[in-house]
Order: C-alpha cells, then structure tokens, then sequence
C-alpha cells in the first residue's frame, strides 16, 4: 500500500497505520483518529432491547447518531479541505466547459475551410488564422482539463506490515459475505402482538436490500479497495485499514477509530414470507395465521406454509454514536467476516483511558 504519485493541486492527505491506531496528516497539519467521547446528551445506542416506549409495539428506529456527534478534529479539518476542492471543480468544470465550447467551434471552422477546395488558396492569410485559432483553443482546453483533474483529493495509506496480512484476510471474508443472495438493511424493528396478529413471529422488521462490496469512498482519490457497506437510511460504511468512514454525503461524513468500532454476528430465525434465498438454512415452518400451540388458525382460508430460516444478523457500532444493522442470508459467511473483523482489531492496543 505505497504511496500514490498522482500529481494534486491540493495537500496531500496522509493516513498511517500502526498498531496504536491511525493519525491524518493533511500537509503540515497532523491530526489523531482516535474517537472522542460522545457527547453527554446523546442518548446510548438504539438497541431494540434496551430502548423504552409508551408502546412497546411501536417501531424502533435503528441508525447511527448524527454525523455531528461522531465527527472529531480529523474529520472536520478533511470535511473543510473537501469542501473548498468541490468549490474550485465546480468553478473549473464551468471553464472547462467554455474552453472546450470554445476548441469545438474553432476546430469546426477550420475543418471546413481546410476541406474546401478554393477558399484555403485564395485567402491563405485567413485560413493560417483559423488554423491558428483552433489549435490555440485546443490547447486552453487540454490546460483547463488538466488543471481540473489535478483539482482532487489524494489520500496516501500507509499500513504497518505487521498489519497487512491480517487485513487482506478481512477483505476477502468480507469478499465473500458479499456474494450473500440477499443483503437487508434494517430499518426498525417492533414488537409483534402474537396474538391479535395470529403470528409466532416475536418481531416485526422494517427491511430493504442494498448492497455490500469492495469498493473506495468518492470523497478521496485512493487506489486502497476497502470492505463498503451500503446503507438505506443513513450514511455508508467503508473499512478502512485504521478507520471506518462514515459518509452521509460529500459534506456529510466522519472517520472512527477502528479500535472504537464494534462488529458482531448473531443468528437471526426470520420467517421468511417473500421468496427464500437459496444460500440460506431453513431450520423450520409455520403458517401465516398461527394458534397458540403452533398449530395452524383453520379460519382464515388460504392460510400457508411459512418457512423459518437461518439468517445472520450483523450489528456495527461504537462509543462515539454508529449503530447500524443488516440481516444476511449466508449466515456462515457472516460469521467468517465478523470473526476475521474481530482477529483484525484485536491487533490494535486499546486507545489510552482520557
């Protein structure tokens, strides 16, 4: 993971990597990654156990503090220095635009008097003119286009050695969760009444697909492919090698400490109404409108079969207000990645206590 040689108009980013965690340095300027403590009127994670309604069958929302909360000194010296390198491409894109208006109209002009058969002869001063013209454009707009792409955020990632092996090893378990027939957010989860409902389902969970796979966050220009979990209702998660990215949007974002980040996966008995996954455990049946012995309610006509499958569901969260989850349907390969996940971390010291 060496450097990146992509020439910038900017400073250059750099994060390294070691076993005491991640600092960011942006040009002369160093900053520590480590999470500060989250603020004192936030509330704890929104856990389904723990959170206390007037109605305990309302819905309980699960997603992550707001980006404000989580955002330390790293985040919001790089958010700074992200939105001033927007401001300028917006304004080269509009020069960039004009120039290459500007190329195309002179080329044109040129190109016809270049393909007649008498005008380039007999007004040979006029033709040396527009040939001029169109090739002077040209070069304004391969300028313009050149400025404009150095108008970017390069972020070099270094990693201590000793570290490496254990993270390759995360992304492809990571690689391989990822291939899960089926990949939900959740949402929100409430408690069901099981018997007005006639169900032998305990819960009632708000779900949408997204999806999960190597890829690297738009903010900065990086070579490093790094686990990314998509998210429906609040920001994506990136795994990076000493910090998890979370980005709401390009003005939106904040950057954890890993050794703040925590990662399970526990099994999920889901019954499953849509079409089953095929990767996925069946580990039982039901019927859509149950008794209370199990059996089926004979009173509702077409009541059928439900199969109850083995699902993984995995949390993410920390100190400093992440809280999301996903249910997944390859529970195995869910159980390889949080394990790998866990192995990865344990390689960090602790961030010191204050």
């Amino acid at each position: 993971m060496s450097a990146d040689t992509t020439p910038t108009a900017y400073p250059r980013v750099r994060i390294d990597v070691r076993r005491d965690g991640a600092s960011l340095q942006i040009g002369d300027s160093a900053f520590s990654l480590a999470s500060s403590a989250p603020p004192s009127h936030q509330t704890a994670h929104l856990s389904v156990t723990t959170s206390r309604t007037v109605d305990p069958t309302a819905p309980k929302e699960i997603r992550s503090a707001d980006v404000r909360h989580l955002a330390g000194d790293g985040s919001r010296a790089l958010q700074q220095l992200l939105q001033t390198a927007r401001a300028e491409r917006e304004r080269l894109d509009k020069t960039l635009a004009a120039a290459r208006a500007e190329m195309v109209a002179k080329k044109a002009r040129y190109e016809s008097w270049k393909q007649g058969i008498f005008l380039k002869h007999l007004r040979k001063a006029t033709y040396r003119q527009l040939e001029h013209e169109a090739i002077e454009a040209t070069a304004v707009a391969v300028s313009a286009y050149e400025t404009r792409m150095r108008a970017v955020i390069v972020a070099a990632i270094h990693v201590d050695p000793s570290l490496s092996p254990s993270y390759a090893h995360l992304c492809d378990a990571f690689r391989t969760m990822a291939k899960s027939e089926r990949v939900w957010d959740t949402l929100a989860v409430a408690r069901t009444n099981c018997i007005a409902e006639r169900t032998s389902a305990s819960q009632t969970i708000d779900r949408r697909d997204v999806k999960f796979s190597l890829s690297s966050s738009a903010l900065m220009y990086c070579r490093l492919e790094v686990p990314h979990l998509q998210n429906a209702n609040g920001g994506d998660l990136y795994l990076y090698p000493g910090f998890v990215l979370y980005e709401v949007s390009r003005d939106a974002f904040a950057i954890i400490d890993i050794r703040d980040v925590q990662l399970s996966a526990d099994v999920c008995r889901f019954l499953e109404r849509d079409s089953p996954p095929s990767d996925a455990e069946v580990v039982g049946t039901t019927w859509a409108k149950v008794n209370k012995d199990g059996s089926p309610d004979r009173r509702f006509r077409d009541n059928r079969q439900i199969p109850i499958l083995k699902y993984a569901e995995l949390t993410v969260t920390s100190s400093s207000g992440i809280h999301e989850r996903y249910m997944l349907s390859n529970y195995a390969d869910a159980i390889g990645f949080a394990s790998a996940f866990r192995a990865y971390r344990a390689l960090f010291r602790a961030i010191p206590a204050g």
